[in-house]
């Protein structure tokens, strides 16, 4: 099975979670059924799902986040009683609305955490929960190249090239790092780079400092 948008999803409605439950893409149901009501049985266990979601909401053991029923608005301002349509619920309300309405005429928004939390307070093992509805891993961040330590070596051979530029452009590396870092400043200017006086005079600190211990 190729990868699927459930694997990513923080939250299914009820009908693709009684899918997945069931061991279906969701797609792969919702395909089969529109051939007719004669097919249900061949996706009977994802019926039985949908029943044991919906009844573990009204019994609050599972939270859902958002709940709307197929009925006829009543604030309908036209008192058309002809159309009915799906209106938004109290989620509270799950335990009385399923004394008057069907499972199919509910639908139902739930968080996959409170799914999974749900699967395994009702004893389902990780092995048994599908992938699907498995905890989503953080994504990791890429760690920015310059947030690693220089290694020693490295940061010697830098040092090393700075000092012959250093040398190649001022004949000589005077003691005075301030000195030395404002006649720097000139020539990156002129080729358009400015760079702070400070992190100059400290980079010539540790040129001198490779310097001596260089050459002791």
């Amino acid at each position: 099975m190729g990868l699927s948008p459930w694997s990513v999803a923080p939250k299914m409605d009820c009908w693709e979670v009684a899918c997945i439950l069931a061991g279906y893409e969701p797609s792969e149901v919702d395909s089969l059924l529109k051939h007719g009501p004669e097919l249900n049985y061949q996706v009977a266990d994802v019926f039985a799902w949908e029943h044991q979601i919906v009844e573990a909401v009204g019994r609050g053991d599972l939270k859902a986040e958002s709940l709307m029923v197929y009925r006829y608005p009543i604030d309908d301002e036209h008192g058309d009683r002809t159309t009915k349509r799906w209106c938004s619920e109290p989620v509270g309300d799950v335990g009385f609305l399923l004394t008057i309405f069907k499972q199919h005429e509910l639908k139902m928004q739930l968080q996959r955490l409170e799914v999974y939390r749900w699967l395994k307070a009702s004893g389902v093992t990780d092995n048994d929960i599908p992938k699907n509805l498995q905890l989503i891993p953080k994504l990791q961040d890429t760690p920015e190249p310059y947030n690693k330590p220089l290694h020693a070596r490295r940061r010697q051979t830098y040092l090393t090239l700075i000092e012959a530029l250093m040398v190649q452009a001022l004949g000589e590396i005077p003691d005075e790092p301030y000195k030395t870092a404002g006649r720097l400043e000139v020539i990156l200017e002129s080729h358009g780079l400015t760079l702070n006086k400070e992190p100059i005079a400290e980079t010539i600190r540790e040129i001198q400092k490779a310097r001596e211990e260089r050459d002791p």
